[in-house]
């Protein structure tokens, strides 16, 4: 269960990483570039998506963790200690 959820977070760190540098490029060319300014929009919103995504996925992280624990208690020790 621990491996998917780095995994998943990982994948999403690297896309935010990519869209975070594509949306530097695109803040240098839009003040030049009129044009640019939709695609610029467009990578905004979509890191701000993602970084949202980052988000949610905390929040099942930390609430399956926390299920799987209280229903087996007995067997599975949570690599943290995050229940509340």
């Amino acid at each position: 269960m621990h491996q998917n959820h780095s995994g998943r977070e990982k994948a999403i760190r690297n896309c935010i990483d990519i869209t975070s540098r594509r949306v530097q490029e695109l803040r240098k060319t839009r003040d030049s570039d009129p044009s640019s300014l939709k695609a610029f929009n467009k990578e905004l919103t979509k890191l701000r998506l993602l970084k949202s995504e980052l988000n949610v996925e905390e929040v099942v992280q930390d609430r399956s963790t926390k299920l799987y624990y209280e229903r087996c208690r007995d067997f599975f020790k949570p690599p943290k200690m995050n229940i509340n």
